[in-house]
């Protein structure tokens, strides 16, 4: 499990990276230091510990092909788990096969990449990601705040009338 010390900044986001390929995660975190806090772990059984310990990722890229617990059995466990349900998960692997691809984009990944891949590339898909997934979160509370408000509002109207049919009750 590895996070540059002398990089972490509680104002970066956060990438979660899980790939056996210790050179792939160093050179993971050697990019994307200046706009993230990027943490490695090594397979999804550790994965699955450790994510639980640092601040909730902003986005999880995940290899499939591992030891100890594969890509495939940590994406479906992380996503039973309710605080990591919303948060984008790539899959970045070798297994580039067209049924790999269909597959993880089935099961819920909102990104399959293979690998070798573009670092830019894949810089673009992460920021993209995680801009979308908070206009949705933003969307949401938005939606909520409306519809408490409008609750408010019939109860207060319901409060009124009860009130009113209250007071007639009392004067017969």
């Amino acid at each position: 499990f590895s996070l540059l010390p002398e990089t972490y900044n509680k104002d970066k986001k956060t990438m979660f990276v899980v790939d056996d390929d210790r050179k792939f995660q160093k050179l993971l975190q050697y990019f994307f230091a200046k706009e993230y806090n990027v943490y490695c772990t090594d397979n999804g059984k550790d994965a699955l510990q450790k994510v639980q310990l640092i601040k909730k990722p902003d986005i999880i890229i995940c290899d499939i092909l591992m030891p100890v617990m594969d890509g495939w059995a940590f994406f479906k466990k992380i996503r039973e788990i309710n605080k990591f349900q919303d948060i984008p998960f790539v899959f970045l692997t070798a297994k580039g096969a067209r049924g790999d691809r269909i597959k993880g984009l089935k099961a819920g990944a909102v990104q399959y990449i293979a690998k070798p891949c573009d670092i830019e590339e894949l810089e673009v898909a992460a920021n993209s990601l995680i801009s979308a997934f908070e206009m949705n979160r933003t969307k949401e509370k938005e939606r909520t705040l409306r519809d408490l408000g409008e609750i408010i509002d019939r109860k207060r109207k319901a409060d009124k009338s009860f009130e009113s049919f209250d007071s007639k009750c009392d004067e017969v």
